[in-house]
């Protein structure tokens, strides 16, 4: 939409983009930092509430299982 394409070219001005490259690389790294921050507000939520890291599971079943295993036993 024309409103997109305003921002976009909003975005590129203010990043003092030279090419689209640098543009998607910005857009690539917020990406990667915000699902970091997603990722630790999720880990010390895991760990606060249950004393369970994910970081010790392949998969979330896993964590949802030992999780369960916790609580009632």
């Amino acid at each position: 939409s024309k409103d997109d394409y305003k921002f976009a070219k909003d975005m590129y001005k203010e990043l003092n983009c030279l090419n689209f490259h640098e543009y998607a690389s910005f857009y690539l790294k917020l990406d990667v930092l915000l699902l970091c921050d997603i990722y630790l507000n999720f880990r010390d939520l895991c760990i606060n509430n249950y004393k369970l890291s994910p970081d010790n599971y392949l998969t979330l079943p896993g964590l949802s299982n030992d999780t369960c295993l916790k609580m009632y036993t």
